[in-house]
């Protein structure tokens, strides 16, 4: 994975979530706006500042963090696709 500087943000402000560790952080009019690609160059998302200048072992740990709520998330969402689920009537 790489992570590299491609133009600058043109919006007033955004926040958006970090690709890599799903913080949310702020992109500003003239940010550099910082993305990681794939070993193959596939765009994996914009990154927050954190991501971008931690070490190479730092991210690491941030990657599998997140890879592990992920799977609580989808644990979690298993089980509630599991249980009997009502839904109000429709309005006509």
């Amino acid at each position: 994975m790489e992570i590299r500087a491609e133009g600058r943000v043109e919006l007033v402000c955004v926040l958006s979530p970090c690709a890599l560790c799903d913080t949310p952080f702020e992109l500003a009019d003239g940010d550099p706006l910082l993305v990681a690609r794939s070993g193959r160059g596939e765009l994996v998302g914009r990154v927050c500042s954190g991501c971008a200048s931690s070490g190479e072992e730092e991210l690491r740990e941030r990657l599998l963090e997140r890879a592990r709520r992920l799977r609580e998330r989808a644990d979690r969402l298993e089980d509630l696709a599991c249980e009997e689920i009502r839904l109000p009537p429709l309005r006509e």
